[in-house]
């Protein structure tokens, strides 16, 4: 096995992992909404919780458990 193979399946694995899953599916399920901002009422309580960023978590919080799995895996 040459060097080769070992390095264009690292410089792939890196680029891949430069996307952001979570932008692109939170742009396809909630097209048109600010995924930046995000605030969830705490279920049993009047509080709120606030997310400043895109990730899983603040997929699942928004359209629920189904999206937040697809984007951590």
């Amino acid at each position: 096995m040459s060097l080769l193979v070992p390095v264009i399946i690292a410089i792939l694995g890196y680029f891949i992992g430069s996307i952001s899953f979570a932008r692109l599916i939170g742009n396809r399920v909630l097209s048109g909404e600010d995924l930046e901002r995000s605030t969830v009422t705490v279920k049993g309580t009047d509080k709120t919780f606030s997310f400043r960023s895109v990730s899983a978590t603040t997929i699942r919080a928004r359209v629920g458990a189904k999206y937040g799995l697809l984007v951590s895996i």
